[in-house]
């Protein structure tokens, strides 16, 4: 490397090594869009849930359920798509999943204790 390869604030690297990692240090802080699309489909799921108790029969609640979590899932992925920020996809993604599951399951929890007084 010669001293005209050198531009003014460059930082060369030998060829064929990594660059160095600078000193980043990660925020706490998450974006408040990414917050409320975690808590949309949570939301969904509730509603999911509720819709799923008043409306279908006791022998087909563990299938709507189901169904409710697989459109959950549809919806992680279009809200997190729609986002179009590739950093940090997979944990929004894996934490508007997990919610919904964590819904879902008391839900049917909650339904299930309640079977036999309706």
């Amino acid at each position: 490397m010669t001293s005209d390869d050198l531009q003014p604030g460059a930082n060369p690297q030998p060829v064929g090594e990594f660059p160095k990692k600078r000193n980043v240090v990660p925020t706490a802080r998450t974006p408040r869009r990414y917050l409320v699309s975690m808590a949309i489909v949570w939301a969904s799921a509730v509603v999911g849930v509720l819709l799923v108790a008043w409306f279908a029969p006791h022998e087909t609640r563990a299938a709507w359920l189901a169904m409710v979590f697989a459109a959950t899932v549809v919806l992680t992925f279009v809200i997190q798509l729609a986002l179009q920020r590739p950093k940090g996809f997979l944990h929004r993604a894996t934490m508007s999943t997990l919610g919904a599951l964590i819904v879902l399951a008391a839900g049917t929890l909650i339904l299930q204790l309640t079977a036999g007084s309706g």
